[in-house]
């Protein structure tokens, strides 16, 4: 079992971090008055420290991808005579699997003399992935061209970069279901995953990365989060 909670920070603030003065928890504001405590170096584990901790008004500077939902581990209790049926339980389902596993072949039995034979199903055929052409445009927010992106097969070293116009082709046709990546410095990252077939006229639209925002920390009440069935079978183990 787990719990979840959200964080949000509902009304940015307007002040620039590098007109704050300098602090040991982060930097303060002589706008507010306030000391806002700076999260955007921490860890997942530091940071739902912090949060768990939190108590009353907390203005604070995080980074995007830490808005959200943050899920914590809730410390299992222990109750008495429940280990010794999840042992049980555990050697149970070894053992129906050790059985399943070493099971004799089945026995066809002769009818009226005759020794019956069993069909063999039909071999599954693996077509090959479809392989295309993928050329287009990129483009920022305001729609106009953005040269000098880097396109990446993903898992791969195999790349290019768009041109003075933002137009690009990649070196060599790709597979059906595989994912490019466009990075620029200052952008997030876009994902393209290749279908069947690409238009020319694919165009990649690139936002901008705001590395940071700014203000009063709202926590909504933690939530429990039931773990599925699965979940539940593998901590037998």
């Amino acid at each position: 079992m787990k719990e979840a909670m959200t964080v949000s920070i509902k009304t940015p603030c307007s002040e620039k971090w590098e007109s704050f003065t300098p602090t040991q928890q982060g930097g303060f504001c002589q706008l507010c008055n306030k000391t806002v405590a700076d999260l955007t170096k921490m860890s997942e584990r530091e940071l739902l420290e912090f949060l768990r901790a939190r108590t009353g008004s907390t203005c604070v500077r995080m980074r995007k991808n830490q808005l959200g939902r943050h899920d914590v581990p809730v410390p299992a209790r222990v109750v008495p005579g429940l280990q010794l049926f999840k042992t049980a339980a555990a050697t149970l389902i070894l053992a129906l699997v050790g059985r399943q596993g070493y099971s004799l072949p089945n026995v066809v039995k002769p009818i009226n003399g005759i020794e019956a034979s069993t069909q063999k199903k039909d071999a599954q055929i693996a077509w090959p992935a479809k392989s295309v052409s993928v050329s287009g445009k990129v483009v920022d927010e305001s729609g106009q061209p953005l040269p000098g992106v880097n396109i990446l097969l993903q898992g791969t070293t195999l790349g290019t970069t768009s041109d003075l116009d933002g137009r690009f082709s990649f070196p060599q046709p790709v597979e059906e279901g595989q994912t490019l990546l466009f990075t620029f410095i200052g952008y997030l990252t876009q994902e393209f995953k290749v279908k069947g077939s690409v238009s020319d006229a694919l165009e990649i639209n690139m936002a901008m990365d705001e590395m940071d925002i700014t203000g009063e920390l709202l926590i909504d009440q933690p939530y429990t989060v039931e773990p599925s069935l699965w979940s539940k079978i593998r901590r037998l183990f």
